[in-house]
């Protein structure tokens, strides 16, 4: 499991031949490839961090290891076995954290609900704890949330690792209620499944998931931004990115860890066969009709003598394939441009 918090002073790796990731993709393929605490540490060779990412995160595993991972001086800082004292993070550099717990006298002088006060007060709680039945170890721990929540703190998890169980409550359904990961099918062979943090149910929902669509993850998407603003995202946009990120496909498990990086090198930005893709799903036969429509002419041209390099027509035929007319319109406008040349340079 992870838990990610941002944290001011990070300073993430800066370019290099590593594949970066975006914070939260960064989390995922963690969570997609690795078990155990160390792994994750020795994943730093492999990838890295943006430079944007602003950061820190909580890592255990099955076997009650735990590690806090931070980047400071662009580069990956972590405390885990007994540099880890107290497995807690808030939104502080741990070793800041740590000190301040470690000096009662300054205790009376935070202010409550800020980051180090917050810290304070759950290693306080952590250090108290006595191991009995899970039952209870859940409930001491959603109490501990409790204890140093915010007014506007959204949700609350509880991470079983060993059970494989994760346990919420939120703001507006405060049952608490879990999902048995060990009873699910991660699989390619069946479809991905979803539900609402906030759906009105208790107890066990593993029965409750939804099977995913395209029109519930619009739905989902547009009505956040419309809900929390803070970033312009016009419907069209959230359309496009959406097909994009579902046309990836499933991976086994049975694949090598470092398929995962295999370098890829588009013909085409992926921002433009994205849009190509919300424009197949939008017009549906209308655009196939285009594209063939337009690929006919592109390759009757072609046939007709046009003077290129076969690596430029494999580019013009991909372009029409994937933006139909607008890459016909493109072909035509750099075909006037070529001929206007020659007729210069005959001239």
């Amino acid at each position: 499991m992870l838990s990610t918090m941002s944290v001011a002073d990070t300073r993430a790796p800066v370019p290099d031949e590593r594949p970066p990731f975006q914070s939260p993709f960064w989390m995922q393929y963690q969570l997609d490839n690795y078990s155990t605490v160390a792994q994750v540490i020795a994943s730093d060779a492999e990838i890295r961090l943006l430079e944007s990412a602003v950061d820190h995160y909580l890592v255990c595993d099955r076997t009650g290891a735990c590690a806090t991972i931070e980047f400071f001086g662009h580069e990956l800082v972590y405390h885990t076995a007994e540099l880890l004292e107290v497995k807690a993070l808030t939104n502080s550099a741990y070793d800041v954290s740590l000190s301040t717990w470690k000096q009662p006298q300054m205790h009376d002088d935070l202010f409550e609900g800020d980051s180090l006060w917050r810290f304070v007060e759950a290693a306080k709680r952590i250090v108290a704890f006595e191991p009995s039945f899970s039952d209870t170890a859940v409930a001491y721990a959603f109490d501990t949330l409790e204890a140093v929540s915010r007014n506007d703190t959204v949700w609350s998890f509880v991470f079983d690792p060993v059970n494989l169980r994760v346990y919420f409550r939120t703001n507006h359904n405060p049952d608490i209620r879990y999902l048995d990961f060990a009873g699910l099918d991660f699989s390619c062979h069946t479809p991905i499944k979803y539900l609402d943090v906030h759906a009105d149910v208790s107890g066990n929902i593993s029965d409750e998931l939804k099977t995913y669509t395209h029109a519930a993850g619009f739905s989902y998407t547009t009505s956040f931004f419309e809900e929390f603003g803070g970033m312009d995202m016009p419907p069209i946009l959230v359309d496009t990115l959406l097909w994009g990120l579902e046309s990836f496909s499933c991976q086994d498990d049975d694949l090598p860890i470092q398929a995962g990086l295999v370098t890829y090198h588009p013909l085409v930005p992926v921002t433009v066969s994205w849009a190509g893709l919300m424009l197949c799903h939008r017009v549906g036969l209308y655009w196939i009709l285009l594209v063939v429509l337009s690929l006919v002419y592109v390759i009757w041209r072609m046939v007709g003598g046009y003077p290129a390099s076969s690596r430029k027509r494999l580019v013009w035929l991909l372009a029409t394939t994937l933006l139909g007319p607008f890459g016909l319109l493109a072909f035509a406008l750099a075909q006037r441009k070529k001929q206007q040349k020659n007729r210069q340079i005959t001239q």
